[in-house]
């Protein structure tokens, strides 16, 4: 089955860039099958999950898009954050910058969870743990530097827009479908 992700994109695509400059700047060397770059797009992830077919996804996609109403979805970044992976990355660090806990965007991620739920598919982004954030890299070690806020000024508030795209295994947004 393959691997997909309901999550909201950068508008700006400048934005997308230095996103993406600050995660290979300081974590090419220590990434771990996660780095932003020409196959792995800056997102927030809403959820994540598998079926057989496309089709499948689209439908699904579809759906939900159709019952949120904004075109453009704001989500502020709060701080960047750097911690140990848990469950699929047990034994990996993951590098992010942490978006607020709105309640917008909590209720969009469980209307998400729950269309997926009445379709019969298991979200892999559970509800409970949620958690909001752009990932830069997933680290097999700690890097000796980190992006300060000279890389990009905390707080920052996106614009961004629902997208269904491909995912690898390890949760990388890979291109919108």
């Amino acid at each position: 089955m393959q691997r997909y992700n309901i999550a909201i994109l950068p508008i700006d695509t400048a934005l997308t860039d230095k996103i993406t400059q600050i995660s290979r700047q300081y974590f090419l060397e220590t990434q771990d099958e996660y780095i932003l770059g020409d196959d792995g797009l800056p997102h927030v992830t809403l959820c994540q999950f598998k079926t057989e077919t496309s089709e499948q996804a689209r439908a699904i996609y579809a759906e939900f898009a159709a019952q949120e109403c904004d075109d453009e979805i704001s989500v502020t970044l709060e701080k960047f954050h750097a911690r140990a992976g848990k469950y699929i990355n047990a034994g990996k660090f993951i590098a992010e910058y942490k978006a607020a806990q709105k309640a917008a965007l909590m209720a969009m991620q469980m209307r998400c969870a729950k269309i997926l739920s009445a379709h019969g598919i298991e979200t892999l982004t559970p509800v409970e743990t949620y958690s909001p954030h752009i990932t830069l890299a997933r680290l097999s070690s700690m890097p000796d530097a980190m992006p300060t806020s000279h890389d990009l000024e905390m707080p920052f508030t996106l614009r961004m827009k629902l997208a269904l795209g491909l995912s690898t295994e390890a949760g990388v947004f890979v291109k919108p479908l």
